[in-house]
């Protein structure tokens, strides 16, 4: 029987007017709700551990690529380094061609204190934990609203 089923058996119980019936039913709607909900929080539990070890296996893949990213990165450091002392800016080995060339300018900020403000970013964000403060002391009425919404919780 599906949750949706059970919801709908106990919303009919309520039009009925023998008690005694709707007794011995409410008994058996519990009974199959608290099944249900059994297995279905089972499913939920396999799903929290399924999702767990897919966030182990992502952090475990991405040190792998940073690992392979810094080893590529040696490489290539390493044949620059060589081709440099050799004063060769371009080398065709094989079907691959090597060069040398200059990176466009970046900027590398020595004391930022000495840079105005003109040239710093400003970022505008809502601090949210002060507008809920001044909400809740009656110094915010307008702009911004609190909101309470429930959530399921599995224990």
């Amino acid at each position: 029987m599906k949750l949706y089923d059970i919801a709908e058996i106990y919303e009919n119980l309520e039009n009925i007017d023998d008690e005694v019936a709707v007794s011995a039913a409410m008994d058996s709607v519990d009974a199959a709700l608290e099944e249900k909900l059994e297995s279905t929080a089972k499913v939920i539990r396999n799903l929290e551990a399924e999702a767990e070890a897919l966030e182990a296996e992502e952090k475990r893949l991405r040190a792998r690529k940073t690992a392979v990213r810094n080893r590529i990165a040696d490489i290539k450091g390493y044949v620059q380094q060589n081709l440099e002392a050799m004063g060769k800016d371009k080398v065709t080995s094989g079907i691959f061609k090597w060069s040398i060339q200059a990176n466009a300018p970046s900027v590398n900020i020595l004391d930022e204190s000495l840079i105005p403000d003109d040239y710093w970013k400003i970022e505008r964000k809502p601090m949210k934990t002060e507008i809920k403060k001044a909400i809740e002391a009656g110094e915010l009425t307008e702009g911004a609203e609190l909101v309470r919404t429930k959530s399921l919780r599995l224990r």
